[in-house]
Order: structure tokens, then sequence, then C-alpha cells
């Protein structure tokens, strides 16, 4: 296991092959295993093999005596466990890296059960509602919804199945500084072998902005649809490319089209101009 000769080690002290961070403790143990204080004792440790890697090892110690109790001599069982150690320190370093990528990403990224209690928080999350992330097991996705979108979460919760596991929704939240945002969230459940929901993962960006440039654009519309109304002014795009055309709703009241008859067009306009306009327009002055 170490790399020796049998007979190498011979009258070595344990000390010269272990690891020098390991050799306090294992002292420690065998020591209250000679004076009797513990019956054994089991221990994973670090040995040196010959050419100077480490060896992971789980050593397991005991005193053996005679028929009136007095120590006569130490039984150490060692199981060379180097092949376990490395997997768990793989899996461990993945785990770091899984880690870092999330609590260094932007978006909001939780865990939460299907009432709505946390299990899991990204800093972004955490700092966004104003809550250290160690604190997580305290928070409710609810605490943080306005009112208003408590019953539409409930119902879109209870719409996840096993064959519709993810779903998106957007909803209002109070944020740390007392304001309320617009998030957009991304959900995943998962379910035990009955169906039932264990946990839901949610990814989730703060969308104010895009929803405030959404409500300015149907103002915009709204007032300009009414200017065209009371002016009794149409607009219309065409796109050369496409060749496809946009008409504003007065537009179709203008020409006495319904909007869902058919889809605008140039031929649909020329229909509807004068025959003698149209002839100019396509003959020429």
């Amino acid at each position: 296991m170490l790399g020796y000769e049998k007979g190498e080690l011979d009258g070595a002290p344990w000390s010269n092959h272990t690891h020098p961070d390991d050799i306090a403790k294992n002292q420690l143990l065998t020591d209250q295993l000679v004076r009797g204080e513990i019956e054994t004792f089991q221990l994973e440790k670090r040995y040196l093999h010959k050419d100077g890697s480490v060896v992971w090892a789980h050593l397991n110690a005991s005193i053996v005596g005679d028929d009136v109790e007095i120590p006569r001599f130490r039984v150490t069982m060692i199981e060379d466990i180097s092949e376990r150690k490395s997997m768990q320190e793989s899996l461990l370093a993945s785990e770091r890296r899984y880690r870092s990528l999330i609590e260094d990403q932007p978006e909001f990224i939780c865990r939460y059960k299907p009432d709505g209690r946390m299990v899991y928080a990204n800093s972004a999350m955490a700092k966004q509602h104003g809550f250290y992330p160690d604190d997580v097991a305290e928070q409710n996705i609810f605490d943080f919804l306005v009112e208003s979108d408590h019953g539409r979460t409930i119902e879109y919760i209870a719409q996840l199945r096993p064959e519709q596991e993810s779903a998106r929704i957007e909803l209002q939240a109070q944020i740390a500084d007392g304001s309320i945002r617009w998030q957009e969230w991304s959900d995943r459940a998962f379910f035990d072998d009955r169906g039932r929901i264990l946990e839901i993962q949610a990814f989730g960006r703060d969308v104010t902005d895009r929803k405030n440039a959404e409500e300015m654009l149907r103002k915009s519309e709204g007032r300009l649809a009414e200017a065209q109304q009371l002016a009794q002014i149409g607009s219309w795009e065409l796109n050369f490319k496409t060749e496809n055309s946009t008409w504003s709703d007065q537009m179709y009241r203008l020409y006495g089209v319904d909007p869902g008859a058919a889809p605008p067009s140039t031929d649909l306009f020329f229909d509807r101009v004068h025959p003698p306009t149209t002839e100019k327009k396509c003959n020429g002055p």
C-alpha cells in the first residue's frame, strides 16, 4: 500500500510514514487507547507513500488483553480509501464550481417548497430582497410578492405536473428598499414517485425596465389611435423587403375594412382607392 517491500518498515515508528498534519490526532488517540481510556478508535488519516505521494487510509485500532484484562498487544487494521477520497474530493470540487457559478450569477436563483418556504437563494436573490443567504430557511416567496399576485402564484404552482414540470410567470415583488419591481420567473418542479411536488427550482430576473417601456408604448399607441380617430387620419407602414403592411385601427375604419377580414396589403389599399386616382398612380402624370 505504501510502496515498501516486506520488512522495510519493521521497527520504524508509525509517525515516520504518517502525514505531518495527522500525527497529533493519531498520537492522542493512541495514548488514550494505551492508557485504557478507550477500547478502540477509528480514524481516517493520510500516510506517506515511498514515492512521496499521499495515501488515504481508514485505521481501526484496539487493544487485545489476556484473561485478567491486562493489555498484551495492539491490533490495527488499515484500509486503503484513496480512491473513495479522490472521488469525494472530485465531487466537492464540482460542487464548489457549481456553487461559484450560481453565486456569481446576476439573475435570481432559488429553490422553494410548494407552500413557498425557501430552501436556497443565491446572493443576487438575497440582496434584492434584503436578507442574508444563510437565513434563507426563514424566508417564504409569498412574503416578497404583492398581495394581488398571491392567488395567481398559488394557481401557477398548482398547474405544475410531471407531464408539465416547467412554466414561466411574471410577478410583482416588493424589494428591500420598499419599491415594487417586476420579475420574470422560469420554474421547474421536481416530483416524488407519486407525482407530488418535492421542490421547485426557479430562475428569475428583473424586467421592470421592459415592463415600463411596454406600458409607455401602449399608452403612446393609445394616444396616437385616439388622435387619429379625432382627426380622421389613418396611418400605415410598408416593409419593402417583405412587402408586409401594417395599418392602424383608424386606417381600417377609413377604408371600411374589418381588421380580421383580410391582412393589409398594397392590393387591398388600391382596391379602396377611387379608380381615376389609381390609374394616375399606376400610369404616372
